[in-house]
C-alpha cells in the first residue's frame, strides 16, 4: 500500500535530521514535511473519506498534525506526528467495515394493496424478503434466508382475533388467488427493519375502522421511504396513491404452508387454525 511508503519516507526524514548543538531536538525541511503530509492525507481510503464520522476523526487528527509541527519550536517532537498518521490509518480500517455492515441492506419490503370488488372489499399488507445471509427478526417472527413473510391486520376475515398475523396473505394468495393487486418495493437496511419491527409490535392486538389494514401497512411505509403513500383507511385508496407512483401490478410471492400461518398474541405467535384459512383475502 502505498501509504506505507509514504509513511517510511516520513519517518527517514526524522532520523537522518541534524541535531541542534546540546540538544536532541532536530531540524527538518518544513516544505518537504507539508508535502509528505498533503500526499499522505490524499493516499487516505475512499471508504474513510464516505464515514462521516471518520471524516470529522480525521479532520481533527490533520488539525492536530498541523498543530505539532508548528508547535515543534515548543518542545514538541516530530515522532508524534507519525503516531497521530499512524492512527488516523488504524481508525479507518478498524471503523470501515462496520459502516459497511450497517449500511447493507438486508432485507426487500412490497407495501401491497389489493381491492376485490372496486372500493368494499379488500385488503392490504406487507411483504418482506430476506436477501441477507442471516436470520432476521420481523416483528416477533423469525424469517430464514431466502425466504419471505407477509404482515398483515385483520379483525372480522379472520377467528383468531384482532391485530398482526402473518403469512395469510401469502397462503390465501396460492389458494385462492389475489389478482389485481399492486405494490412499490425498496430495499431495507438492518435499522429500518427494526424500525419495522417496532411498528408491527405495536398493532399485535389492535385493529379499528380507521386504523385497519390499509391504515397500518402505509403508516410502516411512510416511516422508511421518501415516497408518501395516502392510504384513506381503505384498500382502494391506497392501492391508487400505489399506481400513481408507479406500483407494479402482480408482483410475484412466495407460497407458504398452512403450519407457516401465524397470529401475533403480545410477544409471541400462535399457529392460525385450518378454519381461520378457509377464505381468500
Amino acid at each position: 500500500m502505498e501509504i506505507f511508503t509514504l509513511l517510511e519516507t516520513l519517518e527517514e526524514i526524522i532520523e537522518r535530521s541534524r541535531n541542534l548543538p546540546f540538544s536532541s531536538k532536530g531540524v527538518v525541511d518544513k516544505d518537504e514535511m507539508l508535502d509528505l503530509i498533503k500526499e499522505i492525507r490524499l493516499k487516505l481510503p475512499d471508504e474513510l473519506k464516505q464515514a462521516k464520522w471518520v471524516k470529522e476523526e480525521r479532520q481533527r487528527i490533520l488539525v492536530e498534525a498541523q498543530k505539532t509541527q508548528e508547535n515543534m519550536k515548543k518542545n514538541k517532537t516530530l515522532k508524534k506526528l507519525l503516531c497521530v498518521l499512524l492512527a488516523a490509518l488504524m481508525i479507518s480500517i478498524i471503523a470501515m467495515p462496520a459502516f459497511a455492515k450497517s449500511d447493507a441492506p438486508v432485507a426487500r419490503l412490497s407495501v401491497v394493496s389489493y381491492v376485490k370488488n372496486i372500493v368494499s372489499h379488500g385488503h392490504s399488507w406487507l411483504y418482506i424478503e430476506n436477501i441477507s445471509k442471516k436470520t432476521l427478526t420481523v416483528g416477533v417472527y423469525e424469517l430464514k434466508p431466502g425466504e419471505a413473510v407477509s404482515v398483515g391486520t385483520f379483525k372480522y376475515s379472520r377467528k383468531e382475533g384482532k391485530g398482526i398475523y402473518y403469512n395469510v396473505e401469502l397462503y390465501c394468495n396460492e389458494h385462492y388467488g389475489a389478482n389485481g393487486r399492486y405494490s412499490l418495493t425498496t430495499e431495507i437496511t438492518e435499522s429500518q427493519l427494526a424500525s419495522v419491527s417496532k411498528k408491527i409490535n405495536n398493532y399485535a392486538d389492535k385493529w379499528t375502522p380507521v386504523k385497519n389494514c390499509a391504515y397500518f401497512v402505509a403508516n410502516v411505509w411512510n416511516g422508511i421511504s421518501s415516497i408518501h403513500l395516502i392510504s384513506g383507511s381503505t384498500p382502494f385508496c391506497l392501492k391508487t396513491s400505489i399506481r400513481l407512483h408507479g406500483g407494479k401490478r402482480n408482483i410475484a410471492m412466495q407460497g407458504i404452508t398452512a403450519d407457516k400461518v401465524f397470529k401475533q398474541k403480545g410477544s409471541s405467535l400462535v399457529q392460525v387454525r385450518s378454519s381461520a384459512l378457509s377464505s381468500g383475502l
